[in-house]
């Protein structure tokens, strides 16, 4: 049997040379951690963290039916509005976050290993009128949170991020650092959590800009054992 070649996000080399702990998980090499979990959990509870989630899933779905979609797949959603649903699967807690972009287009973003066929299977098994598009490799995923997060966030974005505002659950299409993206707010633990997604030829750019501006609010790189502690420990 042919062993996969290992995916890489545009920040690995990056996320190396800031001291990250690298391991593979689901055909991805992963940051770990940065040396001090328990720090990386107190500047996410305290002020304001930013780690790599490239390797989400992620998906575009086009209908022109896409009320009905979403009627028949868990409830309609307006434009910029985003619902996030959780299951256990394999004694492990995966999550499919699912943002209305436009009147026949949907984002979904996904932790599951198999999650084009989960997706397929969700939304177009029944339905000829809907298109799935695949991609994943096209896009650097930037998870931004904490209680600083906000005030991160306003340093690169007009968007009025205020969180009574811009609210949890809530999406936007906008220039951030003058590259357009997609900003999904999604809180986790109850803390305010940004995952903003860009063309991944930008990628190294946009981190490395949020990684200066972050400075300012003492923002502290952490790995997907800090984020798993965040969920199991809310």
């Amino acid at each position: 049997m042919i062993k996969q070649p290992i995916k890489r996000s545009a920040l690995n080399f990056n996320l190396i040379e800031n001291g990250a702990s690298m391991i593979e998980q689901n055909g991805w090499s992963l940051a770990s951690s940065f040396g001090d979990i328990e720090a990386e959990v107190n500047s996410s509870k305290n002020s304001v963290a930013i780690t790599d989630i490239s390797n989400l899933s992620k998906f575009k779905i086009y209908s022109p039916k896409i009320d009905e979609v979403l009627l028949n797949t868990g409830g309609n959603l307006r434009i910029s509005e985003v619902r996030k649903e959780h299951f256990m699967k394999n004694s492990m807690r995966h999550s499919h976050t699912t943002a209305r972009l436009s009147i026949n287009e949907l984002w979904v973003s996904s932790n599951t290993n198999n999650s084009f066929q989960e997706i397929k299977a969700t939304y177009i098994e029944n339905d000829k009128n809907v298109e799935l598009f695949e991609m994943t490799s096209a896009y650097t995923g930037i998870r931004i949170l904490g209680p600083d997060a906000p005030l991160l966030l306003s340093e690169f974005t007009d968007i009025n991020i205020g969180l009574n505002t811009f609210k949890d659950l809530t999406s936007a299409q906008s220039m951030f650092l003058q590259v357009y993206g997609l900003l999904i707010r999604a809180d986790l633990s109850s803390l305010p959590t940004y995952d903003l997604f860009i063309d991944r030829s930008y990628g190294l750019y946009v981190w490395k800009a949020i990684m200066s501006l972050g400075a300012r609010y003492n923002a502290k790189l952490v790995g997907m054992e800090c984020i798993n502690q965040l969920e199991s420990n809310p």
